[in-house]
């Protein structure tokens, strides 16, 4: 028969690839687990994203086309631009012929 240190041996040996063979599984149950918590966190950001584009399709702000063109109809008279102001250009300095040093 078999002498007890070699039984004893022999179960170390099968309680260590036990062992061995539990903590794989562990891991690979662990990285299952991040991997499923990973993806649950992205498609909740994929929802608020969508909802967020939802709500501002529904939300959408239109331009108040009257307002505009009420003041862009009492802002059109004679000499307004970006340049000159509403007042125009001073007729007295478009003057040709004026003395100035340059034209000596």
């Amino acid at each position: 028969m078999c002498d007890p240190v070699s039984i004893g041996v022999a179960s170390l040996v099968a309680g260590g690839v036990g062992t061995v063979m539990q903590m794989q599984q562990a891991k690979k149950a662990n990285a299952t687990a991040k991997q499923a918590g990973e993806q649950a966190t992205q498609n909740a950001k994929d929802a608020l994203t969508q909802q967020e584009q939802d709500m501002n399709a529904r939300n959408t702000k239109q331009p108040n086309i009257a307002a505009l063109s009420t003041a862009n109809s009492a802002a059109a008279t004679q000499g307004n631009t970006l340049l000159s102001g509403p007042q125009g250009v001073d007729p007295a300095s478009l003057q040709l012929g004026k003395n100035i040093l340059l034209g000596r």
